[in-house]
């Protein structure tokens, strides 16, 4: 789910697609609302973490981040 779920409102769509196995997100602040609204599924950010200080955010909310490995 991204851009505040197409312009939707993540608050208002996300109830709705609560029978989903999992959301994959771009935006920390969105995944976190999930999380505080209730959402106990997993949640994989696309981008990773950017900051130091995301990382306790990504073990608090229990948020995965996604890897990439390049080269061979």
């Amino acid at each position: 789910m991204k851009a505040n779920a197409y312009g939707h409102g993540i608050e208002r769509v996300w109830s709705a697609l609560g029978a989903t196995d999992g959301f994959a997100m771009l935006n920390l602040e969105e995944a976190i609302t999930l999380r505080e609204r209730g959402w106990k599924g997993p949640i994989l950010m696309l981008e990773g973490f950017f900051h130091a200080q995301d990382l306790e955010a990504y073990d608090t909310y229990r948020l995965t981040p996604a890897s990439t490995v390049t080269g061979s």
